[in-house]
Parts: structure tokens; C-alpha cells; sequence
């Protein structure tokens, strides 16, 4: 035989094996599994340079292994006492974003844009407005009041207007202060 024929040959030879390997025993039965977790986790005493033959390792244990009456069905049964919920954010979230907000005030519970002034008092020494919840409750609000869902406050108060200094995060991630005017009449402010 040539040299050149003799890798195209050897092959040849070897996919023939391989295929009359793998249909050999495609009809036989798959045995049972033997034994159990215990036995198939424990350690083989023996010489570290020679591997293990396959009589001298254990089998794995099938999930459909016969349970002993009064056992549990899995060595290790999953108990979820304790742990955190892998579904909820790590971080817990407070104030106004944790959910329904029900311990927050009213003025804490909207977004300011759902708020309406009403009407702006003054005063000799002192500015007061006051402002109705989308509910229709209405609130009393001074400079330094904390309003809105974005941990707004009062800034000031002037003739017609309330300005709210937000701190909100912007697209990049940062917390950046913004302010929202409440108008008394929103019809003619001009953005």
C-alpha cells in the first residue's frame, strides 16, 4: 500500500469502529442505578497515580431512587427560613419608592406635578400657599415644607408661584438638584 492511502484508510477504519461502537448496544436496557449519595461522595482509599477503575467507583443515584418510609425524598431538603428573597432588590428601598407609601405624609405621597395651588398668603413677616392633593385634600405649605415623591422642598414662595427644589437622579446616574414651579396659574407660565 502507498504511504498516501494509508491515513485516508486509517480513517476510514476508525469512523467504521466508531459507529459499530455506538449501535452496538443502542437496544440494551440502562442498569439501575446502585447505592447512594453517601456512597458515590465518599472518598476511595488508594494510590493517588493510579485512576480508579470503573468496577471500584460508585454509581450515581437516580432521582427516582426508592425513598425509606418516614425519609425525605433528597439528602439535603432546600429550607428557605432565613434567607433573602433572591427576587427582591438587594438594596432596601425607603421612603416614597418602597412601595405603597402608606406611613409617608400626603405631601409625600404624589409626584409634584399631580399637586394644584390653590392660592399664596401673605403676610408682613411671612408667605404661606396652599396646595390640593390629586384627592382633593388641601394643605397648608410654607419655605422648608417637604413635598412631592422626589424628596422635594420648598424653596420659596413668590406672588404667583411655589418653587420646589427637587433631588432627583439624572439618565447618567447622578443626583442632581431640579426646580419645579407650581403655578397659580399654569396657563401662563412660560417654560
Amino acid at each position: 500500500m502507498s504511504r498516501a492511502r494509508t491515513p485516508m484508510m486509517f480513517r476510514a477504519l476508525l469512523t467504521a469502529g466508531c459507529l459499530l461502537a455506538a449501535t452496538a448496544h443502542a437496544g440494551d436496557p440502562i442498569p439501575a442505578p446502585q447505592g447512594t449519595l453517601a456512597d458515590a461522595l465518599a472518598v476511595q482509599p488508594g494510590p493517588r497515580d493510579m485512576a480508579p477503575t470503573p468496577a471500584a467507583m460508585p454509581r450515581p443515584v437516580a432521582a427516582t431512587a426508592p425513598v425509606a418510609e418516614g425519609a425525605a425524598p433528597y439528602p439535603y431538603p432546600y429550607q428557605a427560613h432565613g434567607v433573602r428573597d433572591p427576587f427582591l432588590p438587594p438594596v432596601e428601598v425607603r421612603g416614597s419608592q418602597a412601595g405603597d407609601g402608606a406611613n409617608l405624609p400626603d405631601l409625600e405621597r404624589y409626584p409634584l406635578g399631580d399637586f394644584k395651588l390653590i392660592g399664596i398668603v401673605w403676610s408682613s413677616n411671612a408667605k404661606a400657599a396652599m396646595v390640593s392633593t390629586p384627592d382633593g385634600k388641601g394643605f397648608t405649605v410654607r419655605a422648608g415644607t417637604r413635598i412631592g415623591d422626589s424628596n422635594g422642598t420648598v424653596r420659596r414662595i413668590t406672588q404667583d408661584a411655589v418653587i420646589v427644589e427637587e433631588l432627583r437622579t439624572d439618565v447618567f446616574g447622578e443626583r442632581k438638584k431640579f426646580e419645579t414651579v407650581l403655578a397659580l396659574r399654569p396657563e401662563e407660565v412660560i417654560p
